[in-house]
């Protein structure tokens, strides 16, 4: 309960400072053409096969129904984009999972007045950002930039609360030397009692050398874990490399080690680290990646879970009109100590989106997610999914 009201309590005070700093970073009024508020209605209709997420496959027709309300800003001090989408999701046959489904991001950008407050600094960056969903379903999607999805691991449906703030700030020292520092908090709610709430902060330090073509970079990070009643503090050093093999392709690596302190036990340590190859084309994007973090699973095991991620992704522009996209991922989740995970999962999915007026637009999904567990608490589980969706702009 008290965690309840503390998660409450954050959130509001974390919206609260975001509007001060509107109001008080702010000399425009929003009625002037730099601020565009986008509202959009969607229809879609869904096949689940594993409506539950269980090893007993469920399958069902949902019919959604939802709204999105998207608003940009941008002024002499401020840049904003947010967004807030709710759904109503109904099921054709088990009508006690309906539910309605709800998220929202903040993304605050305060380069232009961070620059003028320390004259000089050339591109110095300040952002904010705030994401948050109540959903059924974390998202395993491989692309984990936001810290609302759970490492490639689905866990039986229950309501799940995730929010997850942060704030990031870019310093140049020297033409060359550049000092990025970042702070997180990513918070969530289980409905289920077999599930432990958990809440992470992290603070960031790292810096990045300029040479001729490539950059170097190095980061160190502290995090703090709490799941159920179980407390973790997690160091990480990185050393990384970015550099471009040729106009269109480019290379991101860096490797490292973390280390687990528990409150309980003895400290371990494993190695980190990311490799991305990416590729652009003037109509095609491709990239692939393999990363390895240690992290607390969430919900599942406050012992320390070595996650390996294998991802591979490409979007295509076909025309003016019509765009598709592939995405397919392999993950293995394993306790650094003892047996409280163990999964193997994979996913893969493809789209197409056609827009049909400027206002107007449809698309086709299809997924297939497959998750094999030597435990108990995570199912071994299959689940496809086809959707079809049109959703209309007001412009």
């Amino acid at each position: 309960m008290l965690r309840a009201v503390y998660s409450i309590c954050s959130i509001f005070a974390f919206f609260v400072l975001v509007l001060i700093l509107i109001l008080v970073l702010t000399v425009e009024s929003f009625a002037k053409p730099n601020f565009q508020f986008t509202p959009s209605v969607s229809v879609s209709e869904v096949y689940d096969s594993n409506v539950y997420s269980a090893s007993s496959s469920t399958e069902d027709y949902v019919s959604r129904i939802g709204t999105n309300l998207a608003a940009s800003y941008s002024g002499p001090n401020i840049e904003f984009n947010g967004g807030y989408l709710l759904n109503f999701n109904s099921y054709a046959s088990q009508h006690k999972a309906n539910v309605f489904t709800h998220g929202g991001n903040i993304n605050i950008g305060l380069d232009r007045w961070f620059q003028r407050l320390l004259i000089g600094s050339g591109g110095g960056r300040l952002t904010v950002t705030e994401g948050f969903t109540f959903t059924p379903d974390l998202s395993d999607n491989s692309q984990r930039g936001n810290g609302l999805d759970n490492y490639g691991i689905k866990i039986k449906r229950n309501n799940i609360f995730r929010n997850s703030a942060g704030v990031n700030f870019s310093l140049p020292i020297t033409q060359r030397f550049n000092l990025d520092t970042n702070y997180s908090n990513t918070l969530t709610n289980y409905s289920s009692p077999l599930y432990k709430d958990n809440i992470t902060n992290t603070l960031g330090l790292g810096g990045g050398y300029s040479l001729k073509k490539d950059l170097l970079y190095s980061n160190i990070s502290i995090s703090s874990a709490r799941s159920g009643q179980e407390d973790s503090n997690y160091y990480s050093i990185a050393l990384g490399v970015k550099h471009p093999l040729s106009q269109s392709i480019s290379l991101d690596a860096n490797t490292g080690v973390s280390l687990v302190a528990a409150e309980t036990g003895k400290n371990q340590t494993a190695t980190r680290g990311n490799v991305n190859l990416s590729k652009r084309m003037e109509w095609h994007t491709f990239s692939a990646g393999y990363s390895r973090s240690l992290n607390s699973t969430s919900g599942i095991s406050g012992t320390p879970v070595i996650a390996d991620v294998y991802s591979l992704n490409l979007s295509n522009i076909h025309s003016q009109f019509l765009s598709s996209g592939i995405e397919a991922s392999y993950s293995t989740n394993k306790s650094i100590k003892g047996s409280d995970v163990d999964t193997q999962s994979y996913h893969i999915s493809g789209n197409l989106n056609y827009t049909i007026r400027k206002w107007l637009t449809c698309s086709f999904s299809m997924s297939h997610f497959n998750q094999l567990s030597q435990i108990a608490t995570i199912s071994e589980m299959k689940r496809n999914q086809i959707t079809l969706s049109i959703v209309s702009r007001w412009l």
